[in-house]
């Protein structure tokens, strides 16, 4: 059996477990004070959150293995990642800060005029936040508020937007991507410090330390998930063209060759250089054989590997638009 099955048999099996274990959790905490009762409750429903997650994110890397599908299976176990984020923002604010911080008295208070024009401070945090310092703050207050309160969470939720538009390359223009992420953050910044984050600021540095500690995991999973996902996929790419190399694969066009040529980096194009110029030569002539190698010759001639790659894709590119027309 295929390891990935037998990972998803196995957590399938403790999510089964998770909740057929609820009725017997709920008559054994019903003898329990009503404050340990509560946590019991809290922190089961985060177990069963997180297996979800987890579960989500191994059947993206399944279906990866099982059907190749790279970018449904990739949306999937971000999926997985989403949930688990809810389910450690659930046990933080829910169970951890109140059993570890004590509740310090907040210098935070509710915006009651969007616009205050004798404060610029308040006025930014209204807009942004819609929650500001009260003037007994101190200047550490003040601090701890722009810092983590407006300026680390917006790029936060920046960057998420943009990555996702990024990676749908949609819409088309980059401005255009980049103003929608602005707005996209904004919105998320507004609504979720004025909903529910706000939560952190009566635990201070704890709360936001914890937070930040928490996203920067996070976005290491993230990455990391991504990251896995390509190197598949560049994996399964370089076996294609070894095979269409030997002559195995099936017949490409010029335009379907080049373009599957974009897709990577330079030091494995220059490692099979010889072999793709016979393939070019054979297959689709001397003319478009000495296109290539300029192309070819042109990037090697780059500094930085990046550089040489970005040159030979944009070489590529030229010469797929001409043969377009």
């Amino acid at each position: 059996m295929n390891p990935g099955w037998k990972i998803f048999i196995l957590i399938l099996l403790l999510f089964v477990a998770g909740i057929v274990s609820y009725p017997f959790l709920l008559r054994f905490v019903n003898f329990l004070p009503e404050s340990v009762s509560s946590i019991l409750h809290l922190i089961w429903i985060y177990l069963l959150v997180i297996g979800v997650g987890i579960f989500f994110t191994m059947l993206g890397v399944i279906i990866l293995y099982i059907f190749n599908s790279p970018r449904i299976a990739l949306w999937i176990s971000r999926l997985g990642l989403i949930l688990i984020i809810v389910s450690y923002l659930l046990l933080l604010t829910n169970v951890l800060l109140p059993l570890w911080a004590r509740e310090e008295e907040t210098r935070i208070e509710k915006c009651r005029n969007l616009v205050d024009l004798r404060d610029v401070y308040t006025t930014i945090a209204c807009l942004f936040v819609g929650y500001s310092p009260t003037e007994e703050a101190t200047e550490v207050t003040y601090f701890n508020f722009i810092l983590t309160s407006i300026l680390a969470p917006f790029m936060f939720f920046f960057f998420i937007f943009k990555d996702i538009m990024d990676d749908m390359k949609f819409p088309s223009s980059s401005e255009a991507r980049n103003v929608i992420a602005f707005l996209g953050a904004y919105s998320a910044l507004r609504g979720a410090l004025a909903s529910y984050f706000v939560h952190f600021f009566v635990y201070g540095w704890f709360g936001m330390g914890a937070f930040a500690f928490g996203v920067f995991m996070i976005l290491m999973a993230w990455s990391l998930v991504g990251k896995f996902f390509k190197g598949f996929t560049y994996e399964q790419d370089v076996k294609k063209l070894l095979e269409i190399l030997a002559g195995r694969g099936r017949p490409m066009t010029a335009v379907e060759f080049l373009s599957f040529l974009q897709d990577f980096d330079f030091s494995m194009i220059k490692s099979k250089w010889e072999a793709i110029r016979i393939h070019i030569l054979t297959h689709f002539g001397t003319d478009l054989l000495n296109k290539v190698e300029f192309a070819y010759l042109t990037a090697d001639g780059e500094g930085e590997e990046k550089k040489k790659t970005e040159a030979w894709r944009g070489g590529l590119g030229k010469i797929i638009e001409g043969l377009k027309v």
